[in-house]
């Protein structure tokens, strides 16, 4: 209970009062509980929750669901909140660096909630991706960072009927909005998944697919580039959306960037319109190069590192190469979680330049999506 101090008619008097606040303090304090105070309550423990900043993920199993592609199924020390289509990034220390790549979540939310499981699923592409599948084994420890991204359905936003376009590997954010709708953790909406592969034994998890496909807000059609019978054969193209499709609809788009250019032009055929066309940003690679390789200085709080950044690389990749831990997350340029600022040097953006109008203006960039086009000196804010 907090002393309570009254003002006296008499000045004097609150002088007097005022050398007993002491002696009265001092004997609340012998007279209180000697228990310990709680380090937590349930607004704490929910906003963990809510809000993560790193898991600590083991991985439980794996399995190839289809030829080079596999799934990975963790285990998360605390319960993680995501809306499905989100992703997580993954990292890990490979020999002398630390590299992490951005993966959409699979499983379900209650999953993560109540099982403090994810599941991520890898297709074998690149350097990240090729240490996950060669050598990854149950028992290894990763760092999760998230849950990312806005390639969600929003009520406000979208159609009640949302058509989703997958190709290969980007089946995995629709698997995980298919379970959470059998599940009930997400509602509102009918998912109409279009799967394109080249055969038949490309399909990932066709078993669950086909059982996701009979419940009342789900279908689930899947087309072939190999001629296949009873099964549509070609693209996902606008003749097959408009035999198939919902009259009006949100359209979400995950799979290689090749597919999602084909797949925006079609949807723009139909007459869709920018806003009803949601496509999931792919990480970027490498680009040609001419075989050159700059130095690269860079400045972390009050150390200096320096490397070589080769001209076919990302910036990004330079540092984690060199093991110097930066952060990043969508590694396509749109986050912003890895902006740098520019000391000196040039660099090229890939693709359109995504950065805020003030980041541009005083000098900043995203090594996620930069290439080095000479000596660069730069300076990035510590990885947590």
């Amino acid at each position: 209970m907090a002393y309570k101090f009254k003002r006296q008619i008499f000045s004097f008097l609150d002088l007097i009062r005022f050398t007993k606040i002491v002696p009265k303090r001092r004997k609340m304090l012998e007279e209180g509980s000697p228990a310990p105070l709680p380090t937590t309550d349930a607004v704490t423990e929910t906003m963990k929750v809510l809000h993560p900043s790193r898991l600590e993920g083991t991985l439980l199993e794996r399995k190839e669901v289809a030829p080079g592609f596999h799934s990975f199924v963790f285990a998360i020390d605390r319960p993680l909140f995501f809306e499905s289509g989100s992703y997580v990034t993954l990292g890990c220390p490979i020999g002398k660096s630390y590299a992490s790549r951005p993966y959409a979540i699979a499983s379900s939310p209650f999953t993560a909630l109540r099982e403090k499981k994810i599941e991520l699923m890898i297709k074998k592409a690149g350097f990240f991706s090729t240490y996950m599948i060669e050598e990854a084994k149950p028992g290894d420890t990763f760092n999760i960072h998230g849950p990312f991204g806005d390639f969600s359905y929003e009520s406000l936003r979208d159609q009640k009927d949302v058509v989703a376009l997958a190709g290969g590997s980007g089946i995995a954010p629709f698997l995980s909005m298919a379970r959470s709708l059998k599940e009930g953790s997400s509602s509102g909406y009918r998912l109409h998944i279009f799967y394109g592969t080249k055969t038949l034994k490309d399909i990932a998890c066709k078993e669950e697919l086909d059982s996701l496909g009979k419940e009342p807000n789900i279908e689930v059609t899947y087309v072939l580039e190999e001629k296949t019978e009873g099964y549509p054969y070609g693209y996902i193209d606008r003749r097959l959306l408009a035999a198939r499709a919902p009259k009006a609809f949100t359209a979400f788009i995950s799979g290689p960037n090749q597919m999602i250019a084909f797949a925006r032009e079609e949807l723009s055929a139909l007459g869709l319109e920018e806003k009803d066309i949601i496509a999931e940003p792919n990480p970027i690679g490498s680009r040609a190069g001419e075989g050159k390789a700059y130095r690269l200085v860079v400045h972390v709080k009050d150390a200096v590192y320096e490397t070589k950044a080769k001209d076919s690389e990302t910036i990004l990749t330079a540092l984690e190469r060199a093991a110097i831990k930066a952060p990043s997350a969508c590694r396509a340029g749109g986050c912003g979680y890895c902006h740098a600022r520019l000391i000196k040097g040039k660099f090229t953006i890939w693709g359109a330049d995504k950065r805020r109008l003030a980041d541009a203006k005083f000098g900043y960039f995203h090594p996620c999506v930069s290439f080095p086009d000479s000596d660069l000196e730069i300076e990035i804010p510590p990885a947590k």
